[in-house]
């Protein structure tokens, strides 16, 4: 009995990591899907670059930052089918779907 709910346990423990994972993994794509236009932006200046930078300081940090997580982290279905659906309220709602 003590074996079957540890065993238990470990499932519920091993479930709620995947699901930290699976978070941070939607809050890193919805980061560099949202900075992204920032970061491109930045890219392209060729004058006032550092006032930019110091200006969107917080925003491009967070889309780097994504960046490497994405490029560091094994892709679990084809992030390439990622499409921004709607932006509402500060919030980028996103369709995995592929269509």
């Amino acid at each position: 009995m003590i074996e079957k709910v540890s065993e238990t346990q470990n499932h519920i423990d091993s479930a709620d990591e995947r699901a930290k994972e699976i978070k941070k993994g939607i809050k890193f794509h919805s980061d560099y899907a949202k900075f992204k236009p920032i970061a491109d932006e930045y890219s392209k200046k060729h004058f006032g670059r550092d006032k930019f930078k110091e200006e969107h300081r917080k925003e491009l940090n967070s889309f780097y930052r994504a960046k490497r997580w994405i490029e560091e982290n094994p892709k679990p279905r084809r992030i390439d089918s990622l499409k921004r659906v709607a932006f509402s309220g500060g919030i980028y709602y996103l369709d995995f779907s592929g269509r």
